[in-house]
Protein backbone atom coordinates (compact mmCIF):
# COMPACT_ATOMS: atom_id res chain seq x y z
CA UNK A 1 0.00 0.00 0.00
CA UNK A 2 1.16 3.58 -0.34
CA UNK A 3 -0.20 7.11 0.81
CA UNK A 4 0.51 10.64 -0.19
CA UNK A 5 2.52 12.99 2.00
CA UNK A 6 0.34 15.93 2.39
CA UNK A 7 2.96 18.62 1.30
CA UNK A 8 3.64 17.06 -1.73
CA UNK A 9 2.56 14.29 -4.09
CA UNK A 10 5.01 12.19 -3.99
CA UNK A 11 4.45 8.34 -2.82
CA UNK A 12 5.56 7.32 0.42
CA UNK A 13 5.69 3.57 1.48
CA UNK A 14 3.29 2.33 3.85
CA UNK A 15 5.02 1.55 7.36
CA UNK A 16 2.21 -1.04 8.17
CA UNK A 17 2.22 -4.55 7.96
CA UNK A 18 5.77 -6.67 5.94
CA UNK A 19 7.81 -5.36 4.26
CA UNK A 20 8.85 -6.66 0.51
CA UNK A 21 12.73 -6.10 -0.22
CA UNK A 22 12.68 -4.36 -3.47
CA UNK A 23 13.65 -6.82 -6.34
CA UNK A 24 16.84 -5.49 -7.99
CA UNK A 25 18.10 -8.96 -8.74
CA UNK A 26 21.08 -8.55 -6.60
CA UNK A 27 20.63 -11.18 -2.91
CA UNK A 28 20.68 -8.94 0.52
CA UNK A 29 24.37 -8.30 1.94
CA UNK A 30 25.12 -10.85 4.24
CA UNK A 31 27.31 -8.54 6.15
CA UNK A 32 26.16 -5.67 8.02
CA UNK A 33 26.94 -2.54 5.99
CA UNK A 34 27.62 -0.70 9.56
CA UNK A 35 30.39 -2.86 10.05
CA UNK A 36 33.60 -2.01 8.24
CA UNK A 37 35.46 -5.21 7.34
CA UNK A 38 39.06 -3.85 7.84
CA UNK A 39 38.40 -3.68 11.56
CA UNK A 40 40.81 -6.17 13.02
CA UNK A 41 40.65 -7.61 16.80
CA UNK A 42 41.79 -5.25 19.43
CA UNK A 43 42.85 -5.63 23.14
CA UNK A 44 43.48 -3.59 26.11
CA UNK A 45 47.30 -2.82 26.35
CA UNK A 46 47.39 -5.12 29.90
CA UNK A 47 45.60 -7.78 27.91
CA UNK A 48 48.19 -7.30 25.19
CA UNK A 49 50.59 -8.01 27.56
CA UNK A 50 49.64 -10.94 29.22
CA UNK A 51 49.55 -12.89 25.88
CA UNK A 52 52.73 -11.10 25.35
CA UNK A 53 53.85 -12.77 28.66
CA UNK A 54 52.07 -15.93 27.49
CA UNK A 55 54.08 -16.49 24.30
CA UNK A 56 57.08 -15.83 25.43
CA UNK A 57 57.72 -17.04 28.89
CA UNK A 58 56.57 -13.55 30.77
CA UNK A 59 60.14 -12.46 30.00
CA UNK A 60 59.39 -8.89 29.17
CA UNK A 61 58.76 -6.33 31.97
CA UNK A 62 55.23 -4.20 31.79
CA UNK A 63 57.21 -1.36 32.04
CA UNK A 64 58.93 -1.89 29.06
CA UNK A 65 55.63 -2.68 27.27
CA UNK A 66 54.06 0.54 28.19
CA UNK A 67 57.58 1.88 26.68
CA UNK A 68 57.10 0.50 23.82
CA UNK A 69 53.91 1.60 23.20
CA UNK A 70 54.39 5.55 24.32
CA UNK A 71 57.71 5.44 22.08
CA UNK A 72 55.74 4.20 18.68
CA UNK A 73 57.91 0.72 18.73
CA UNK A 74 54.14 -1.41 19.07
CA UNK A 75 51.50 -0.07 16.76
CA UNK A 76 48.57 1.07 18.73
CA UNK A 77 45.14 2.42 18.04
CA UNK A 78 43.46 5.63 20.15
CA UNK A 79 40.02 6.02 20.32
CA UNK A 80 38.95 8.69 22.38
CA UNK A 81 40.62 8.38 25.65
CA UNK A 82 41.74 4.63 25.14
CA UNK A 83 44.35 2.91 23.38
CA UNK A 84 44.16 -0.31 21.73
CA UNK A 85 46.91 -2.75 20.87
CA UNK A 86 45.42 -4.70 17.15
CA UNK A 87 46.02 -8.06 17.82
CA UNK A 88 48.02 -8.38 14.42
CA UNK A 89 50.58 -5.70 16.19
CA UNK A 90 50.85 -8.13 18.78
CA UNK A 91 51.64 -11.49 16.74
CA UNK A 92 54.41 -9.48 15.03
CA UNK A 93 55.72 -8.48 18.06
CA UNK A 94 55.56 -11.93 19.45
CA UNK A 95 57.30 -13.17 16.64
CA UNK A 96 60.53 -10.42 16.68
CA UNK A 97 60.44 -11.28 20.50
CA UNK A 98 61.04 -15.54 20.02
CA UNK A 99 63.38 -14.91 17.49
CA UNK A 100 65.29 -12.89 20.01
CA UNK A 101 65.51 -9.75 17.62
CA UNK A 102 65.59 -6.05 18.81
CA UNK A 103 62.69 -3.95 18.31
Amino acid sequence: MEWFAANSMTALPSTKGPQKAPETGDPPPLISTNWAPTTSEMLHPRNAWRRLCAATGCEICMGSFYRWIRTGRLYTVRLGGKVFVPVSALETLIEHCLRGESL
